[in-house]
């Protein structure tokens, strides 16, 4: 993620520096009526261009209906799953694959919670603190929905949660 982040603020950087330079070329060259259209212009375009990506987002987001309709159970069961943030399976954070796991097996709702301080079966305290942002803090996974979807479940946990916990 740090490197996505560098690779955009050193691209917004270079863009910026070139239509700055464009603008200082026209004005240096007399251009003037040349140049302030260019800074109008650039930054018009980009705002437009940035609110449309946002609308467009979430538009995607929020509008486009998936082929499946979950249904809310009329009596429930909860199922939690208690592992750390550092936790992963395959190339995916252990918290993310349990949630895509439980929406591709159509239960009702799955919730992840990031813990501020806890401690496991080692015993090693996790926080925040001010000189550490993070460090493998706990997560819990809720999952809720009928006994029967819930089972469904449990083979996937029990093949991908090497340390932690899963209660009901």
């Amino acid at each position: 993620m740090r490197n996505f982040i560098f690779i955009g603020v050193l691209g917004g950087f270079t863009t910026f520096s070139t239509y700055a330079l464009e603008s200082l070329n026209l004005l240096r060259d007399g251009e003037i009526k040349l140049a302030l259209m260019n800074l109008l212009i650039s930054n018009m375009c980009g705002l437009l261009l940035v609110s449309a990506g946002f609308m467009l987002s979430k538009f995607i987001i929020y509008t486009i209906k998936e082929d499946t309709d979950m249904k809310l159970p009329d009596a429930g069961q909860l199922l939690r799953i208690f592992v750390g943030e550092t936790d992963r399976h395959k190339s995916k954070p252990l918290y993310e694959a349990i949630v895509l796991k439980a929406r591709e097996l159509n239960l009702a709702g799955a919730t992840v919670f990031r813990g501020i301080m806890g401690y496991g079966a080692t015993s090693r305290i996790h926080s925040i603190t001010l000189l550490r942002l993070s460090e493998d803090l706990p997560v819990m996974i809720e999952i809720v929905d009928t006994e029967d979807n819930i089972n469904k479940i449990l083979p996937f946990l029990d093949e991908t949660v090497k340390e932690g916990l899963i209660t009901l």
